[in-house]
């Protein structure tokens, strides 16, 4: 894999954040639930839009994927349950962050998947050094380390 340029490296570290934080603040303002659906929706649309140009550029991490369920499941939840769903995500969408955190950096490797860090690291170390034991336990701590202070803020 040749060297892959900065910008691209930053838009992976930082793709999802922009989504999640327009959402809190959208639902801080205690909109209602049809401007909420209006708001999840094209966070959602935003998020797949990341999933698409990561997925052309090199391959999207759990964080993108579990974002963009995040969304989906909430425009699910407001188009189904507006009122309720509406006072949850208020009331929760900082939680959600902090959830969908935790979730991509903790459910993955139950199933034998690459530590939530590895994606990351990779983007700033040499291919080379990618299966080195040494790398991959790095990343494995990292990743248990991440999933225990982001239970304990999540929940």
């Amino acid at each position: 894999m040749q060297e892959m340029p900065w910008a691209k490296k930053i838009f992976f570290f930082a793709a999802p954040f922009p989504a999640m934080a327009a959402f809190k603040i959208w639902a801080s303002q205690e909109p209602g639930p049809s401007s909420l659906l209006a708001a999840s929706a094209v966070m959602f649309a935003y998020c797949l839009t990341v999933l698409l140009l990561e997925r052309h550029w090199w391959h999207p991490g759990y964080f993108e994927w579990v974002t963009t369920i995040y969304f989906a499941v909430i425009m699910a939840s407001l188009a189904l349950w507006p009122q309720a769903a509406e006072k949850i995500w208020v009331r929760f969408s900082v939680t959600g962050i902090y959830s969908c955190l935790f979730t991509a950096s903790f459910i993955p490797p139950l199933f034998g998947s690459d530590p939530f860090t590895y994606h990351y690291a990779k983007l700033m170390t040499a291919e080379q050094y990618w299966n080195n034991p040494i790398f991959v336990n790095i990343n494995h701590v990292m990743t248990n380390v991440w999933s225990i202070l982001l239970r304990f803020v999540s929940f």
